[in-house]
C-alpha cells in the first residue's frame, strides 16, 4: 500500500532529523538510528495497513541482510529516545501497535530491573534482557 509506505518514510525521516539535534543519539551509529526509526515507524502504522505477517517478514529481511540485531540493547535504547523526542516535538505519540519488536525499557537504555516481584506479577518476566543480568532479577515487560 502506497499510503503505508509514505507513512513509514515520513515517520522515519522525522525521527532521523530529530536524532541529529540530540547529543546522545548523535553519538550512535547511523545504522542504529536508521533501524530504530524504521522499527518505531513500522510499529506505529495501523495494522490494517501493514499486517503482522508483513511486519515480521520485513524485520526478518532486515536481520538477514544486515549484521544489525533489531532486538539489541542499542537499538532498543535509540527507539526509546526517538519515541520520546517524536512525542515532544510533534505533539503526537507514535503508538506501538504491533508489538513485534517490543521495547523493554521506558526510563533508561538497559533493562528495568526490580529486585522483587511487585503486585502485578503478570507484568514481569523472570528473564532479564540486559547483558549481565543479576540472579533473581526481573525485567519489566513492555
Amino acid at each position: 500500500d502506497n499510503s503505508a509506505m509514505m507513512a513509514l518514510i515520513d515517520f522515519s525521516r522525522f525521527q532521523v532529523e530529530l536524532s541529529v539535534c540530540d547529543y546522545d543519539l548523535s553519538l550512535q551509529r547511523k545504522s542504529t538510528i536508521a533501524l530504530a526509526s524504521i522499527l518505531n515507524s513500522l510499529e506505529g502504522i495501523d495494522e490494517k495497513l501493514i499486517s503482522a505477517q508483513q511486519r515480521f517478514k520485513f524485520i526478518q529481511r532486515i536481520s538477514t541482510l544486515s549484521t544489525i540485531n533489531p532486538f539489541s540493547i542499542e537499538i532498543n535504547a535509540a527507539r526509546i529516545r526517538l519515541l520520546k523526542l517524536f512525542s515532544q516535538n510533534s505533539g503526537y505519540q507514535l503508538p506501538q501497535v504491533a508489538g513485534l519488536t517490543p521495547i523493554f525499557c521506558e526510563s533508561k537504555p538497559s533493562c528495568n530491573i526490580v529486585s522483587s516481584m511487585q503486585k502485578n506479577e503478570a507484568a514481569y518476566s523472570p528473564v532479564c534482557v540486559g547483558k549481565f543480568p543479576r540472579r533473581g532479577s526481573f525485567a519489566r515487560c513492555a
